[in-house]
């Protein structure tokens, strides 16, 4: 039995076919590009946000333990580009204890864009020499 030969013109793929396959791939590579990019871009924010947020509990960690829990204003800087801000406010002053109210914040810049990340919260702490006098002397 004769087994029927291949012509050249039916050895593999044509020229055409290739250049086709290729417009298409390269079409399909064009299509998906922009969703590569905006991927990383929220990648990149939700990083910069994550760290914002890690360095804003470390903050209010140090508060009443390295940083004096007493009322004022202080603020910083992290690293070249975050800045924080902690203010405490005292709210009541009962037997020697005090209620202060924390508001922490760090703020960056993404994008051309100034963002900010803010936390409030209460701590009770030992009232300051001055409080607790002030509050005895108004009995």
């Amino acid at each position: 039995m004769r087994r029927a030969q291949k012509t050249s013109s039916q050895a593999g793929y044509s020229f055409i076919e290739v250049l086709t396959a290729f417009a298409i791939l390269s079409f399909a590579i064009a299509a998906l590009l922009p969703t590569f990019s905006s991927s990383l871009r929220t990648t990149k924010t939700v990083e910069t946000r994550t760290l914002a947020r890690l360095q804003l509990e470390s903050l209010l960690s140090e508060t009443g333990v390295s940083r004096p829990l007493s009322a004022g204003e202080h603020a910083g800087v992290f690293d070249d580009d975050m800045t924080w801000e902690i203010a405490i406010t005292p709210q009541r002053t009962t037997q020697g204890m005090a209620l202060f109210h924390i508001t922490a914040s760090v703020s960056w810049m993404e994008r051309g864009a100034p963002n900010t990340l803010r936390i409030e919260t209460l701590r009770i702490g030992p009232a300051s020499i001055s409080e607790t006098t002030d509050a005895q002397d108004n009995r």
